[in-house]
């Protein structure tokens, strides 16, 4: 069994008891109605100086909740938005502080699969901002992905050539 099976099995495991009564189903409600401008307040990053403030705290909880919920349910039809700002605010909490969740790339995968790459850009900003953060998607499985089309999208983004290379280096060696 593959580490990232493994993940998912555990993941699956603990899902019974991480969500308290009717969390789970206001998760579902969340993702399934999330609007940028009206929800994001929830999962962003508020402050990179007061990084332990309470608030700061709460969407770290939240965000973790979220994304182990996306990672079990990616057969929900829902707006990948909510994945790319999740995996954008992941990175910014990760430049800040120590470590990423491991369950990044499965979200990352499932943003990459069901946006079609569209929130490439927004993937490889958060997969090199950190050693913990390329750790945490070296396991991603894009199979049924055409890797070759993304590594041309590339060309429509405007980031460093460096940050480009990387990115093309990650894609061709987890093809």
């Amino acid at each position: 069994m593959s580490y990232r099976d493994e993940l998912i099995e555990i993941l699956k495991q603990i899902e019974l008891t991480y969500y308290s009564n009717n969390e789970k189903n206001e998760m579902c409600k969340y993702v399934m109605t999330y609007n940028h401008n009206r929800d994001f307040c929830r999962i962003q990053v508020l402050n990179n100086e007061a990084i332990d403030s309470a608030a700061n705290t709460e969407n770290e909880i939240f965000r973790t909740k979220l994304g182990v919920f996306l990672s079990l349910n990616n057969e929900l039809d829902y707006d990948p938005v909510i994945l790319n700002d999740l995996i954008e605010s992941i990175g910014d909490y990760s430049k800040v502080t120590i470590g990423a969740p491991e369950h990044l790339g499965l979200i990352s995968e499932i943003l990459l699969k069901k946006s079609k790459g569209k929130y490439l850009n927004t993937f490889g900003r958060t997969l090199l901002c950190s050693m913990d953060t390329y750790g945490s998607c070296i396991y991603m499985d894009l199979s049924t992905l055409n890797v070759g089309d993304l590594i041309k999208s590339l060309g429509d983004f405007e980031t460093c050539d460096e940050d480009n290379d990387n990115l093309i280096a990650f894609l061709e060696n987890i093809m």
